[in-house]
């Protein structure tokens, strides 16, 4: 690889360099926010939470009811810009989808019906990350300690978390790397990328592995999202990181991480890290180069 290739490979892979140009410097903020049947609880708060950010932009908060009981229905009609209304449960995937194509912001926040923006200055971090050259990134959720309890597997996942995303932005090793899921995303509108609907579980992970394609992805470690660990509750601490490590195996079998021919899978569907893997550029990459 000769000189200019070089400079284009490293381009493409610090692909934040050339981004900060065309970036507004308040840029608009949609936070999309799927209410799905039984949520409740908490979705007046979720609301209240971004109506209470100390950002200088404009932000547009667009729910998407889908099955939802009447009474969620009501809150987000009253507490949001955008009340799109289903009637049948689309899931988590399908419902963020809906709200992307009516989102009209340069920044697309994902968050649920049960977390709770605590930081008032979220989606100001939010903003500096992508005017920073991010594609974008994600926020690990910390629980209500009141019904959860305080236990020392959230700890252990946000240090995960965070270790995984950098191993993420480390060309070809990233590729590999596990991700951590989580629920609290957001990434650049331009990067035109949506939510698998065919996956079941670890939507959130194939997003973020998306969004790797088009550029680094940061992790927002100095934001706090509360969320009411409905999980957690149901089924204890142990129970839900075993159902998430599971969830995540099974994840690598049907979906490998993008890039990635023929993933190295052996007979029994699980990624072979001793085998060579041949890798594609992202969409960035295949631009510089075009």
């Amino acid at each position: 690889m000769g000189f200019a290739g070089s400079v284009q490979k490293l381009m493409a892979e610090n692909w934040c360099f050339g981004t900060g140009r065309s970036i507004p410097e308040e840029p608009k903020i949609s936070v999309i926010i799927p209410v799905g049947p039984g949520e409740t609880d908490t979705i007046y708060r979720v609301f209240d939470s971004v109506k209470a950010q100390e950002y200088q932009g404009h932000v547009e908060v667009i729910a998407v009811c889908n099955g939802s009981p009447y009474s969620a229905r009501e809150v987000a009609e009253k507490k949001a810009d955008i009340a799109l209304d289903y009637k049948e449960p689309l899931g988590f995937s399908g419902a963020r989808n809906k709200g992307i194509e009516r989102a009209t912001g340069y920044v697309h926040v994902f968050t649920d019906a049960d977390m709770e923006m605590e930081d008032p200055f979220t989606l100001t971090k939010i903003a500096g990350s992508i005017k920073n050259g991010y594609a974008g990134g994600m926020a690990n959720s910390v629980p209500d300690m009141e019904t959860c309890g305080e236990s020392a597997y959230f700890g252990w996942t946000n240090l995960a978390a965070k270790y995984a995303t950098k191993l993420a932005n480390i060309p070809v090793i990233g590729k590999l790397a596990p991700r951590v899921g989580n629920s609290f995303i957001y990434c650049r509108s331009d990067l035109g990328l949506r939510f698998d609907e065919g996956l079941e579980m670890q939507e959130d992970v194939d997003f973020v592995a998306q969004m790797r394609n088009y550029g680094k992805v940061d992790f927002l470690d100095n934001t706090r999202i509360k969320t009411s660990g409905r999980r957690f509750r149901r089924e204890g601490a142990v129970t839900a990181w075993a159902k998430r490590a599971y969830d995540w195996l099974k994840y690598t079998r049907k979906k490998p991480a993008p890039g990635i021919h023929s993933a190295g899978k052996g007979n029994d569907g699980f990624l072979n890290l001793t085998k060579k893997y041949d890798t594609e550029p992202g969409p960035d990459m295949r631009a510089l180069a075009a």
